[in-house]
């Protein structure tokens, strides 16, 4: 299984570095832009060309901090809960294949929990 770390990045270092960590986060934005519909919310950035590097999203359901935890136990995405979202980090090392990976470990999330009781969805 693959391990995502958006738990905290290096700061982007020079124009090129700065460019591609906007390009990511634009990405995973719009990634989890599409799963709105589901019940995700995206807080932070409102415009995904005013972000840098960080993207806060409410997961629905009330305990964000455990759906976070859920998130790092069962699909090896490593982020934080802060201020009752959950906070991607993005750096230069982070890779669009690693957000494509975070999307789809969210939706399935989001689809066990809303899945009906003693279904097993992996």
């Amino acid at each position: 299984m693959r391990r995502v770390r958006l738990e905290s990045a290096a700061p982007a270092k020079g124009a090129a570095e700065v460019f591609h960590v906007q390009k990511l986060t634009g990405h995973l934005w719009a990634r989890l832009m599409e799963l709105e519909e589901d019940g995700l919310r995206v807080l932070f950035p409102t415009d995904p060309r005013e972000g840098a590097g960080v993207v806060l999203a409410d997961l629905p359901g009330g305990d964000t901090e455990a759906l976070v935890r859920e998130l790092r136990d069962r699909w090896q995405v490593l982020c934080r809960w802060e201020n009752g979202a959950a906070r991607f980090e993005l750096g230069p090392d982070t890779t669009f294949e690693e957000l494509d990976y975070v999307q789809d470990a969210v939706y399935r999330l989001l689809l066990r929990r809303t899945e009906a009781p003693g279904k097993n969805q992996e």
